[in-house]
């Protein structure tokens, strides 16, 4: 970074202080539930490490509570119902709102569908219906994995079913026991059809109907009947598993209510019980819970099975993690809060979900991110830090003033880049939307602190010392005027004939109104001193000043000491740091450094050895590791000095990560429409791809929260379109029912489309829709020019936050948007770990023989456009081909971008390879050549008639693809004229063959090639779906057809791979042209397009929709 960039940097971080701007700062629109209010209490803002080493203990969050149906509002996949709504009595509720009762407003609204990786459970349900029985079963797996609002969905798909299903009801209370006035509703329709349940089933109606009914202020006297209830069904029915569970669940919450627990080892006897009989049941989740803040080592068996049992339920993965974090088995933990990160991720994605909308998801994102810093997996905690920052926050749940993934994915992400030492990169985020400047004050200032900090670290020392005099001055000026108000005080008082004491309070007071303003402020200054100190090498007072402020990392307070000539002390503390901090790598990297430099060669080695124990996932790359290099070269390990380990027999049957959902959220792909306005003019979404789009879903011309709605976007029309967003409303009414809405908007023309979806069709896909009650609801998206949902909004009530969604759109439109998957780093681990899984069989029913293990990361100063292609060079150098700017791209072996080229050259790039010499080769579709680029970018030849299709020898006409055999020929398939030409080695034209047809040896686009160490060429005939095979002369050997469309092509070894982007799948073929597997949907790939393969054995996939290469490797 430079000079001038630097100053710009101090300049705008102080007017981000003194004047905040950009960031809006959300309101809450909507009163909290009384569930969202019992919400997990997330961690700390501040850092663990920032405590001092003798008062450290095990990093966690405090105890986590069960949480009501309604905690999160989060809407899940909905079957395509029948559009056949029932519209509301004249008199009846507002449009949006549940026809049955308001109970039914909050919670889910579409309908349920049976998962994959829910428990398995047994339970009495008096039903005809299969279907509805299943759905129960659901349900009550789903409350034992704490995810009650999935299983309020669960239970009332049930009553969808069959809606005399007495214990469905039962369900729908069960799972918000805690929001008890919702729950008591409920179970008000339960009682009604209690006569259709069962004995069995009664008694549990009976218990939760005590419960909810009990006045408010006999908790205790509460809790202990629905215990006694509870045991009560265990005489009768011994054998009933869930009510053992149940009761032990009981036991264990008794606490809350002023029972506390008489002995832990007889809850515990009752679910070794529940084990005995089913050692897979759920209920592992409550021994965790029971043993967690009072013996953690004795739930360490529940640890390694909790989330097996239910591997669908995200809250079951990361249970294990407090566990394991108690345990300082850091690793372990960091296994469980990947697991729950990625199936909350896949879950998020597949059913369109918003991630701060489901339960304990941000809590188990941050935690993940400080177990990955105590590992050393520097790039994974900066990269799922950055996604956590750069999601889409809503009003109700997730802004820098809540603790949602805003807030905590930002405390993470300043805690990733400063203990990594990644000081350019924590500089160059402060100007992107992930660290941006904040209307938040306490925020700004955490923001400045840290800038201030990298520029000392980095040397920029003018830059730095211009931050700190700003800062000095709005601190003397702040002083300034508490002196003044002070005076004022003094003398008010003084003419006012007071005391001397009650002046002495007068003035007293005047200044305690500055001290909320003035104490950060200072310690920031001091702060900041401190590190001038440092680096102006006044180490003793450095060390002096930042300890006196407090919040530093111990570690670098040892280091400090030690540069400051208290070797025996720096060495006392830095071991104090190691032993408070068992089992993290930093603390001992950072003791072996000064044990090293101090001399002190034997104990050097002694804690080396103790680092290397732990440090199969460290990431090499990292600023701090590569400083420690050359010392680790010196105690007899040079080059990578990590230790691959053996997993833990203990930790139990674990599938691979990759299998449960991407490492990152990623928005899903907007569903198309295409729907007339009022004059009957077709508008689709595809009309607006290239610009984002705000997309509203109201509910017709009588609806007048509706029209408050359209009115509010009307005002702000003309600051979304500045912003460069247009607007869409999309109506369930029918062409007169628009002309209604028009007709009634009493401001002027409505600036922007109404729409009509009268059946509902667009609605239900985009979800907007009560499944249960066959009714449309409100909706608010916004679509990007990718055609991606980057937020959204669905509600029984309008969105109206005009202001908020602007600010928040600008937000989501100016950052990068990453892939689902990180760029893979380099773990010694994962071939253990993958061996291990198939081992144990834990991959069992995947078919896929390759799996993703990330993407390419491209660099943010490119701009991106589809990716068509990928070519790996002779060194595994990557080579993409994309139809941005730039549209040429290489980066190094592991993905480290190097240059970019062909600005201006391209009209449709496609197809990309590299010869023996290592020059890159192109096709252009658009402007029909061929061009041959050396490895520094430079065009070295063009084959074909520039903007000119013509056949023959003279030419090509929209050429796909090529490859070359092993004598260095040529083979291109020029697509526009139905053929593959064979040119000589120095591009002669030599021979070609086919035709456009259906025939042998014809094509209906000969579009991706490959070719074999027979030198025998592969077609995709895309088109006519199947695969033509010739030999190197043109003639026809055989034709495959498996069931795909094929668009590129690969060989490998005597297999077939091919990509069809038009169903978004990968197939795998066997040497006779037989499927072997298949994998991939629109979630996962994006238009799969051209590939390649490294000497490693990594497969590149390039996508088009998704403008990115994925990587996959063989299990």
């Amino acid at each position: 970074m430079n000079c001038r960039a630097l100053t710009c940097l101090v300049l705008t971080a102080l007017a981000g202080l003194l004047l905040p701007v950009a960031m809006l700062r959300a309101q809450d629109a909507v009163p909290a539930t009384t569930a969202e209010k019992a919400d997990d209490k997330k961690s700390e803002d501040k850092p663990a490490d920032e405590a001092k080493p003798e008062a450290k203990k095990t990093e966690e969050p405090k105890k986590e509570e069960p949480k009501p149906a309604v905690a999160k509002p989060e809407e899940k996949k909905a079957e395509e119902p029948k559009a056949d709504e029932k519209a509301p009595p004249s008199n009846g509720p507002l449009p949006g709102h549940s026809l049955h009762a308001e109970v039914f407003n909050e919670g889910p609204r579409q309908k349920a569908y049976l998962m994959p990786g829910m428990p398995k459970i047994t339970f009495a349900v008096t039903s005809k219906n299969p279907e509805a029985i299943a759905f129960v079963h659901q349900g009550i797996g789903q409350i034992h994995g704490f995810w009650y609002y999935e299983a309020e969905r669960s239970f009332r798909q049930a009553a969808a079913l069959d809606k005399d299903c007495a214990i469905a009801y039962w369900g729908m209370a069960l799972a918000n026991m805690d929001n008890r006035d919702r729950g008591k509703k409920f179970m008000a329709e339960c009682i009604k059809r209690k006569a259709n349940a069962g004995e069995h089933e009664v008694m549990y109606i009976d218990a939760l109907d005590a419960y909810l009914k009990a006045e408010n202020n006999k908790k205790k006297e509460r809790n202990e009947a629905y215990t006694k209830a509870l045991e009560k069904i265990l005489y009768k029915y011994p054998d009933d598993l869930e009510a053992r569970s149940l009761l032990a669940l009981q036991l264990w919450k008794n606490r809350d209510s002023g029972m506390p627990i008489s002995s832990f080892l007889a809850i515990d006897a009752l679910l070794d019980q529940v084990f005995h009989a089913n050692p897979m049941h759920p209920a592992h989740h409550y021994r965790i819970h029971l043993w967690d803040y009072e013996r953690h080592e004795n739930a360490l068996k529940s640890a390694a099975l909790c989330g097996q049992t239910s591997p669908g339920i995200a809250h079951m993965w990361h249970m294990p993690g407090h566990i394991y974090s108690k345990a300082r088995r850091y690793d372990d933990a960091c296994f469980q809060q990947e697991a729950s990160a990625r199936t909350d991720h896949a879950h998020m994605m597949r059913d369109r979900v918003l991630p701060d909308q489901i339960h304990n998801f941000a809590h188990n994102n941050e935690w993940l991110i400080r177990n990955l810093i105590h590992t050393g997996r520097a790039r994974d905690a900066v990269e799922l830090a950055k996604n956590m920052t750069s999601l889409p926050r809503h009003p109700k749940f997730n802004t820098l003033e809540k603790s949602g993934s805003a807030q905590l994915g930002r405390a993470r992400l300043w805690d990733s880049l400063a203990k990594f030492e990644l000081w350019d990169e924590l500089l160059a985020l402060t100007e992107t939307p992930y660290l941006d400047a904040t209307e938040k004050e306490a925020e700004q200032q955490k923001r400045l602190r840290h800038i201030g900090h990298a520029l000392y670290r980095q040397g920029e020392i003018a830059q730095a010392d211009a931050l700190l005099a700003q800062l000095q001055q709005q601190l003397d000026d702040l002083l300034e005027d508490q002196t003044a108000a002070a005076t004022k005080a003094e003398t008010k008082a003084k003419d006012d004939k007071k005391s001397a004491a009650d002046v002495k309070k007068a003035v007293d007071a005047a200044k305690k109104t500055f001290d909320a303003k003035l104490t950060p402020l200072k310690k920031v200054v001091d702060e900041l001193q401190g590190h001038q100190a440092v680096a102006g090498g006044d180490f003793k007072k450095g060390h002096e000043l930042l300890k006196k402020v407090g919040n530093q990392d111990a570690g670098y307070l040892a280091w400090l000491q030690f540069k400051a000539g208290s070797v025996d002390e720096a060495i006392k503390a830095a071991q104090a740091n190691v032993t408070a901090r068992k089992n993290e790598v930093l603390p001992l990297l950072m003791l072996t450094e000064i044990q090293f430099l101090a001399g002190k060669q034997g104990d050097a080695r002694k804690t080396f050895d103790e680092l290397r124990e732990i440090s199969g996932q460290i990431d090499l790359s990292a600023p701090v590791f590569q400083r420690f290099a050359p010392i680790a070269k010196e105690l007899g390990q040079a080059g990578d000095w990590r230790m691959v380990k053996q997993p833990k027999p203990d930790t139990g049957n674990r599938p691979t990560l990759n299998s449960l959902g991407p490492f990152r959220w990623a928005p899903s792909p907007a569903l198309d429409w295409q729907l007339v306005d009022s004059a009957g003019k077709k508008h689709s979404l595809v009309d607006y791809r290239g610009k984002p789009v705000i997309v509203l879903f109201f509910l017709g011309h009588g609806c007048l929260h509706c029209a408050e709605q359209i009115k509010e976007f009307g005002k702000a029309h003309s600051q979304f379109a500045a912003a460069g967003i247009e607007i869409v409303a999309i109506s369930s009414d029918d062409q007169a029912g628009l002309k209604s809405s028009i007709e009634n908007y009493t401001d002027g023309p409505i600036p922007f489309p109404l729409l009509a979806d009268s059946n509902l069709a667009t609605f239900q896909s985009y979800r907007c829709f009560d499944d249960f009650e066959k009714l449309p609801l409100h909706g608010t998206f916004l679509v990007d020019g990718q055609g991606l949902v980057r937020w959204q909004d669905i509600s029984f009530e309008p969105f109206k936050d005009t202001k908020f969604l602007l600010g928040e759109s600008k937000r989501l439109l100016n950052q990068t948007m990453g892939s689902a998957e990180p760029k893979p780093v380099t773990n010694p681990m994962a071939a253990v770990e993958r061996a291990a899984a198939a081992e144990s069989g834990a991959c069992e029913g995947v078919a896929a023989p390759y799996q993703s293990v990330g993407f390419v990361e491209f660099p943010k100063e490119v701009e991106l456009g589809a990716v068509s292609a990928v070519a790996i060079g002779k060194n595994d150098e990557i080579y993409i081909l994309q139809r941005g700017e730039v549209p040429l791209l290489a980066f190094d072996k592991d993905g480290k971008y190097l240059r970019g080229w062909g600005q201006g050259l391209f009209k449709v790039p496609h197809g990309l390879r590299i010869d023996k010499e290592g020059h890159i080769w192109t096709t252009d579709n658009g402007n029909h050549v061929l061009r041959q680029f050396n490895r520094e970018g430079r065009l070295l030849l063009t084959f074909g008639q520039e903007g000119k299709g013509v056949g023959g020898e003279l030419g090509f006409k929209s050429p796909d693809d090529l490859v070359i055999d092993s004598a260095g020929n040529f083979y291109v398939a020029d697509a526009g004229n139905g053929r593959i030409v064979k040119l000589s080695p120095e591009g002669k034209y030599l021979t070609a063959w086919g035709k456009k047809g259906k025939g042998e040896g014809e094509f209906a686009t000969a579009h991706g090639l490959a070719i074999d160490g027979k030198d025998r060429i592969y077609v995709a005939d895309r088109g006519n779906k199947r695969v033509q095979i010739f030999d190197n002369a043109g003639k026809y050997v055989d034709s495959w057809t498996f069931g795909g469309n094929p668009f590129g092509l690969i060989v490998i070894g005597d297999e077939l791979i091919a990509t069809d982007g038009d169903v978004h799948k990968i197939y795998h073929l066997d040497p006779a042209g037989k499927t072997i597997a298949s994998w991939g949907d629109p979630k996962t790939l994006l238009l799969p397009h051209l590939m390649d393969r490294d000497s490693r054995g990594r497969l590149y996939v390039s996508e088009v929709n998704g403008k990115r290469v994925q990587i996959f490797e063989r299990k």
